[in-house]
């Protein structure tokens, strides 16, 4: 009888094993393409390493994200309904949208400036023939 430990070791193995072999076989898929054919990508082989930690990652962060945001929407929703019925003006929704809109401009600027760096990394990777 396997213990728990055992059973986990086992279904990581599986796990490994389907990663892996489903990213070597489109690796080498792609590879086998004719250099012209316009469905050929340029890969990486470290990829090919880094595939079984992509859902470890995304998976927990997705989660995260959808709880976060709908607390904000259920707070969003409390505090307009709230307003609407207090001020009961037609000024007020126009008022959310002009803070709405400095709040985005506010947030695309800063995004900007975070993947500003990585714009140029990814470009040379991703499009070497475009790189300066």
């Amino acid at each position: 009888m396997l213990s728990m430990s055992d059973a986990l070791l086992l279904l990581g193995l599986v796990y490994l094993t389907i990663m892996w072999s489903s990213t070597l076989l489109a690796y080498r898929r792609n590879r086998l393409l004719p250099d012209d054919d316009p469905h050929k990508q340029k890969y990486s082989p470290l990829y090919i390493v880094i595939t079984p930690a992509i859902p470890a990652i995304l998976i927990p962060l997705f989660i995260f994200l959808l709880t976060v945001f709908s607390i904000l929407f259920g707070v969003f929703l409390v505090v307009f309904a709230t307003a609407m019925l207090i001020f009961r003006q037609v000024t007020l929704l126009k008022k959310l949208i002009e803070i709405l809109v400095k709040i985005g401009d506010a947030l695309l600027k800063i995004t900007r400036l975070l993947l500003w760096p990585f714009y140029f990394i990814l470009k040379a990777i991703f499009a070497p023939e475009q790189a300066p």
